[in-house]
């Protein structure tokens, strides 16, 4: 920690955490500003500065927002919104809305009380943001007396009531009511899919285990799409197929031009892998997972029982750093050959009298960005994946 100086005080910094660099020994200077106008300028911070902010713009566009204090350390913005008739979860550091179950299911953190306040009043809104209430409430119980803390929210209600008008008085009491029938109703079952934390780097992010990964530190190998040529390519006997990294988009030239959207959506297998936007360099690409030593991506395609193999045109693009590998196959069910990145190479698999074939991609290195699959700036329309499939009738 180091000493705030008189401006860091004036926008309500009063602790400045210190940083030293391994390699020079520069200090860099972080005030914790409060002060929302001077977020807005330095546009720095973690989740408390993004709350302020992101609450005051609510604020400045006349919405009811208020600040949501999590007792496990963490903070966001809840919003009302008149044409739902409730308050709105909106995590803007997490760049996320409406999942109130993201914390306790996505980032597995073990809740004990959040709340929620803004100038006007303050609210237990706990229950919104758990299933678990039984297990909450043990926590909770063993850090405060549970009627002193209804007691002293209550007695602060009062308090900043005094100065409200009548009719503002009953507004909110309606609301109050509403809220509470909305939290009392809250059901006890789990569903939907809610990530882990993305904000903060990854050892950060792991070391209070506010990460979505399984215990074995791997995601789930995640199948999708076999590709099959349709009628019109089974009679022509061959079937194109391309995919645009910066559009990302799959476009089936033998098939009408039809498009798939998404890199995912053709993929046959893809384990540890992401999608990858550099808005700063305005470069794309598919990378590894942060905190995984392989990724790996694989497509399909099969043909119907009538045809068999004959070749394979391919070309496929990756870009390596310093120690970043990426590896290509590609396998029938009897035969396995290597495949050279950024050339276009015809391989013939007639003796393999096979219906089916695979792409396989490796990602490999010591860092997760070093070895990049199908990378292209934003701004163009080149292809970073083409296969021609050539086929005869049995």
């Amino acid at each position: 920690m180091l000493p705030p100086s008189d401006e860091d005080l004036l926008w309500g910094a009063s602790r400045v955490e210190g940083y030293t660099c391994s390699n020079c020994n520069k200090i860099l200077r972080f005030p914790r500003y409060n002060h929302p106008e001077k977020l807005l300028e330095t546009r720095t911070g973690r989740c408390g500065e993004w709350a302020n902010c992101f609450t005051l713009i609510c604020k400045s566009m006349a919405y009811d927002a208020r600040h949501v204090l999590d007792w496990t350390d963490h903070v966001w913005t809840e919003v009302f919104i008149v044409s739902m008739d409730r308050w709105l979860h909106c995590d803007s550091c997490e760049n996320v809305c409406d999942k109130p179950l993201m914390y306790e299911q996505g980032w597995n953190k073990k809740l004990s009380l959040i709340v929620a306040a803004d100038h006007e009043h303050i609210v237990d809104v706990t229950r919104r943001y758990t299933r678990d209430v039984n297990a909450v409430e043990i926590r909770r119980n063993k850090m405060f007396d549970s009627d002193w803390l209804k007691s002293t929210i209550r007695e602060l209600n009062e308090t900043t009531r005094l100065s409200m008008t009548q009719a503002r008085k009953e507004k909110l009491r309606n609301r109050q009511l509403n809220e509470e029938k909305e939290l009392s109703s809250v059901k006890t079952e789990t569903g939907g899919e809610y990530e882990g934390r993305t904000s903060g780097s990854l050892a950060w992010r792991l070391a209070r285990g506010e990460t979505d990964k399984v215990k074995d530190g791997k995601s789930k190998m995640e199948t999708c799409e076999v590709i099959r040529p349709s009628e019109d390519e089974i009679k022509s006997g061959m079937l194109t197929l391309e995919y645009s990294s910066s559009l990302d988009k799959y476009t089936r030239i033998t098939d009408n031009n039809k498009s798939y959207d998404g890199w995912k959506s053709l993929v046959y297998c893809h384990q540890d892998v992401m999608k990858k936007v550099e808005q700063d360099w305005k470069q794309t690409y598919i990378c590894r997972k942060e905190d995984t030593s392989v990724g790996y991506i694989s497509w399909r395609v099969e043909l119907p029982n009538t045809c068999l193999l004959t070749h394979v045109e391919l070309c496929v693009k990756d870009s390596v750093f310093e120690q970043g590998h990426v590896s290509w196959l590609l396998t029938t069910d009897k035969t396995t050959h290597i495949v050279k990145s950024g050339t276009t190479e015809k391989i013939d698999l007639t003796k393999s009298k096979s219906q089916f074939f695979s792409i396989h991609a490796f990602l490999r290195g010591e860092n997760w960005q070093h070895a990049q699959l199908f990378r292209e700036p934003l701004n163009t329309s080149e292809i970073s994946f083409n296969v021609k499939v050539l086929w005869k009738q049995k």
